[in-house]
Parts: structure tokens; sequence; C-alpha cells
């Protein structure tokens, strides 16, 4: 992963926990510019069957990210939450959903 992706990674969950006190993987989609806003706002609505459908890049360039975005959240001592109920993949893969919050 190169350098300016890791620190817009960085920024976005910082930000997340600034102001919602937990980081979720679809605002870090949202804020890298792979999810529009009213994509998102529709998923979470239940409008759209899983949000990969929607994002602007494929499942592996995804499953990166959330590589990325767990390792970040557990080296910085962030704890495991509750799971988003929406589905994130056509599989229904709920890996994806997990929040992070502040112990």
């Amino acid at each position: 992963m190169n350098k300016i992706l890791e620190k817009k990674i960085k920024q976005s969950i910082n930000n997340q926990l600034t102001f919602d006190g937990e980081a979720a993987f679809e605002i870090l989609l949202y804020d890298l510019d792979l999810l529009s806003r009213q994509d998102l706002q529709r998923w979470q609505k239940g409008e759209i069957p899983y949000l990969a459908k929607k994002c602007r890049c494929s499942e592996r360039h995804l499953a990166e990210l959330l590589k990325y975005f767990r390792n970040y959240c557990n080296q910085n001592g962030l704890i495991p939450g509750p799971f988003a109920e929406l589905a994130y993949t056509k599989s229904g893969d709920q890996k994806y959903g997990q929040r992070y919050l502040r112990r």
C-alpha cells in the first residue's frame, strides 16, 4: 500500500473517532471517494443489497483496505465493537462490518 493511501486511511479513522467515537469501514470508503454519499445513504436504508456493489474498486482492493483498516485499529488500541446489520458483500460476509471503538 502506498504512503499517500496509508495517510488518508489513518486520517479517516482518526477523524471518525474524533467525531463519532467509532471507526467504520463504510465511512472510510466514503472518505477515500470509493463510495458516494448517496450510495452510502441508500445502503444504510436497505435500498442497495450489498455495499461492494456500489464501490468504485474491486473486491480484492476492498479486502486489502479492510486488512489495513483492521490492523491500524488493532495497533492503536481500538477494540472491536458491534457489527453492522447490513450486507457488505454479495455473500453477506460480516468481516467488513466490524466497528472499532476506543477503550
